[in-house]
């Protein structure tokens, strides 16, 4: 489960297919270029996630050092007095229909900066919580931390605190998951989706079971099977339409070379933006619909360095990920929650640029600039182990070790 190799190869294997069933009529056809560069990550991804499989193994902790709360009560202390500089808690406002999500700037800097590190953090703690599940005032101060994304009724934040949650928890059973489980998840993921569709149709003011105007929005045509509830639309659209977006513009030649502006898509937009890296007049994205924004993860790259851009996004994705990997290796209370955190961004490279996006990559700066301070609790661990060796996987071990 923390093995980022994989996830990329399933996440994006799972978009093709999907895309492919041509549901909607967004979903033109594939250049040439754009196929041949998702077939090639995808394999190259699968054989660095086998070559590496060892490196991602769950590293459990035995002897529990956290002693206080310091950090939650400094970061319950710094919303408090965040409401207060804005006059509103946004939650509350939205509900009275008084504001809406995106009125909320918060203190300058320090909103963007200490809402990225509760994401570490929080992946910190519910890493202690599993390791130590009868410790239950971790899982309070998780849930505190994912309550506080409610607060800001911050939507994304709520979705990546569950996904680390998830994560984590998948890691640390291993072996112990067995058919049933991936039953009932598999289940359980149909269900959310349903639901998902059910809140899209009332959010545009709609019945629940009123699916006319996703079906017309999203362009949906008679190869939407009907045995399958109409309230899938939503997921459908909102997984798919990101690579329609990035392919509409291949196909339509919509880039221009400028290193400058490239080489922002690279930097957590955190930084880019006090930086002034980006070219405040750049090259937007060409959308097939203005119902559906989002882009892939590689838009930018290609906007501004062509196909080959998008090749180096991608060596820099797993090289970055793979030094950050061997930064935090050797402190093991911090290792499983970065890889988690990695994971996150690789994941979610198919909806949007998470190394631009700094709620998905900054993160990752603290465990990094904690280790360099020496900063950093010591465990006693050991290794929720165990793959079976053949002839393959020796053999990719032999060759990794030349990589």
């Amino acid at each position: 489960m923390l093995n980022f190799y994989y996830w990329y190869a399933g996440i994006f294997s799972a978009l093709l297919f999907l895309y492919n069933l041509n549901w909607s009529d967004m979903n033109t056809k594939l250049d040439s270029a754009l196929l041949i560069f998702l077939i090639a990550t995808i394999i190259i991804s699968l054989l660095l996630g086998i070559a590496n499989r060892r490196r991602f193994i769950f590293v459990k902790l035995e002897d529990y050092k956290k002693k206080n709360s310091i950090v939650l009560y400094f970061i319950i202390a710094f919303n408090i007095i965040n409401f207060l500089y804005e006059m509103q808690i946004p939650l509350i406002s939205i509900m009275l229909g008084s504001s809406r999500y995106k009125d909320f700037y918060g203190i300058p800097t320090l909103h963007a900066l200490i809402g990225i590190f509760s994401t570490f953090y929080a992946a910190y703690i519910f890493y202690l919580f599993v390791c130590f599940p009868k410790r239950k005032s971790l899982l309070i101060e998780f849930i505190i931390l994912f309550f506080m994304q409610l607060l800001y009724f911050n939507r994304g934040g709520m979705i990546i605190y569950l996904f680390i949650a998830g994560i984590i928890t998948f890691a640390s059973l291993r072996k112990k998951i067995v058919l049933k489980h991936i039953f009932i998840i598999s289940i359980g993921i149909l269900i959310f989706l349903f639901f998902f569709g059910i809140l899209g149709n009332l959010r545009s003011g709609f019945k629940w079971n009123d699916n006319s105007f996703i079906e017309r929005i999203a362009f949906f045509n008679d190869k939407y099977p009907t045995w399958l509830p109409k309230e899938y639309m939503w997921a459908y659209s909102y997984i798919t339409s990101p690579l329609s977006n990035l392919n509409h513009n291949i196909v339509n030649h919509v880039n221009e070379i400028n290193f400058k502006n490239y080489l922002s898509t690279f930097i957590p937009d955190f930084i880019g933006r006090r930086l002034y890296i980006a070219d405040a007049n750049s090259l937007k994205p060409k959308l097939i619909t203005v119902n559906f924004n989002a882009v892939l993860g590689y838009t930018s790259s290609y906007l501004y360095g062509g196909i080959i851009g998008m090749y180096m996004m991608y060596i820099y994705i797993f090289a970055g990920s793979s030094i950050i990997l061997r930064i935090v290796k050797p402190i093991k209370s911090y290792f499983v929650p970065a890889v988690a955190i990695i994971n996150l961004a690789v994941v979610f490279l198919f909806f949007s640029n998470t190394l631009s996006a700094s709620v998905f990559s900054f993160p990752l700066a603290f465990p990094v600039i904690a280790i360099i301070l020496k900063i950093y609790p010591k465990y006693r661990c050991y290794s929720v182990s165990g793959e079976k060796t053949n002839a393959l996987f020796r053999y990719l071990d032999k060759l990794n070790m030349h990589l």
